[in-house]
């Protein structure tokens, strides 16, 4: 019988194709913009040592943020063996790349094995997203008022607007006339398809507030906020390697404000999106185009294509059982 990972991936085969293709041609296109000569010299100055830290960062992020998914499900009143809900995370990475993300909710048909319903798992997710969201969002924020003081006061004040709006929601998401008018609004509708899907919306959000209690939104702002840092400090060492004089605040900066952009762009993985906008602040800061194509690159190889090819991983380990359920795994 193929494994759900199987069936999953078979669905999504032809998007992910399609942008895998895109990919290649982005990239190719990136490296002869700024002549391969320049990229590889620039590529030459990470060691392997290098390259390990930079993905033990990576690691870090991931392991961190899944700790807070298993405490979203302990705090839903779930559990799982935590190695099994492990590997159930990480192979959500593998279809990252998918429109919206929706291949992460991969993660759910896992989870739907063990009784956990498919909304309370969404919520998980969506709780997860939005959480991340804003503090990339509050990163972005405090170093363009603090770093990039050429920009017009409108614009930050646009910048400090939209932080504020993203913020405020958090306190909405749990009062009960949120999801009762999203309700009214659904039982309105004369389309059932439009009606249906508010209905699973509302539902979304019901679970999803349980998650935004003091409590569980400290606790995931805390350790997302940790994670963030670290890739954010994973990418200042990238440049510091590459011998770019930026500080450690402009570097966190700047990886947020392109992943806010990636994310924004609601292209898959922000693929683009989050190179061109990283490439672009660079060299207003002074690299030259091949240094800050080749940390953008650097950045993107160690950080969302890690995090696939550990996604594989993962779900290649799932996918010798049936189903991949996992049972004999950290339970013995």
């Amino acid at each position: 019988m193929p494994s759900t990972f199987h069936l999953f991936f078979l669905k999504n085969k032809r998007n992910l194709s399609l942008i895998l293709v895109l990919v290649c041609i982005l990239y190719v296109s990136m490296i002869l913009f700024a002549e391969p000569e320049k990229i590889l010299a620039a590529f030459s100055k990470m060691s392997i040592t290098s390259w390990l830290l930079i993905l033990g960062c990576s690691f870090s992020n991931y392991l961190l943020r899944f700790i807070r998914w298993h405490y979203y499900l302990n705090y839903l009143g779930a559990s799982i063996p935590c190695i099994q809900h492990y590997l159930y995370y990480m192979a959500g990475f593998a279809l990252t790349l998918t429109p919206a993300k929706v291949g992460e909710t991969i993660r759910s048909t896992y989870l739907a094995q063990h009784g956990i319903p498919y909304t309370q798992s969404l919520a998980m997710f969506f709780t997860e997203r939005f959480l991340d969201v804003v503090v990339i969002a509050l990163l972005s924020l405090l170093l363009l008022q603090f770093e990039f003081k050429n920009l017009s006061q409108n614009y930050n004040n646009f910048i400090l607007i939209s932080v504020l709006v993203i913020v405020s929601f958090i306190p909405l998401l749990r009062q009960t006339f949120v999801t009762q008018l999203f309700s009214s609004v659904a039982n309105q509708i004369p389309w059932q398809r439009v009606r249906a899907l508010l209905q699973h919306f509302t539902q979304l959000l019901t679970h999803a507030r349980k998650l935004f209690a003091w409590q569980s939104v400290y606790t995931g702002l805390l350790l997302g906020g940790i994670a963030w840092i670290i890739q954010g400090l994973a990418f200042f060492f990238i440049l510091t390697k590459l011998h770019l004089d930026i500080s450690l605040q402009q570097s966190i900066g700047i990886y947020a404000i392109s992943l806010l952009a990636g994310a924004v762009s609601f292209i898959p993985g922000g693929i683009g999106t989050t190179e061109a906008v990283m490439t672009i602040l660079l060299t207003l800061l002074g690299a030259d185009t091949a240094t800050a194509i080749a940390a953008a690159l650097i950045s993107r190889l160690s950080t969302l294509w890690f995090a696939v090819s550990l996604g594989f991983c993962a779900a290649t380990v799932l996918s010798f059982t049936a189903n991949g359920k996992t049972e004999n795994i950290g339970t013995k």
